[in-house]
């Protein structure tokens, strides 16, 4: 028998047991300026209204999860400039 993949129900975890964390993560992509505002809404009513594969919003949330772990870990000595990536 040829093996089988399967898929991960990431559109149900994103906005369902995960949406906390989803959320957190975009709120630290808007509250750092890394993304405009308007991109950031419309890409998450688009994979909401399943019109977006969940990859695109899930790169967002990972962005600020990233950026907030550096951050918390940056030491006031090191000059480090982050910039928009939009």
């Amino acid at each position: 028998r040829p093996k089988k993949g399967f898929t991960l129900p990431m559109q149900q975890w994103m906005t369902g047991p995960l949406a906390p964390f989803v959320e957190e993560g975009l709120r630290e992509v808007l509250a750092r300026q890394l993304l405009p505002e308007d991109f950031v809404a419309d890409t998450q009513r688009r994979f909401q209204d399943g019109r977006l594969h969940w990859t695109r919003l899930w790169s967002m949330v990972v962005l600020g999860r990233f950026v907030r772990r550096t951050e918390s870990a940056h030491r006031p000595d090191e000059d480090i400039a982050l910039h928009s990536f939009a």
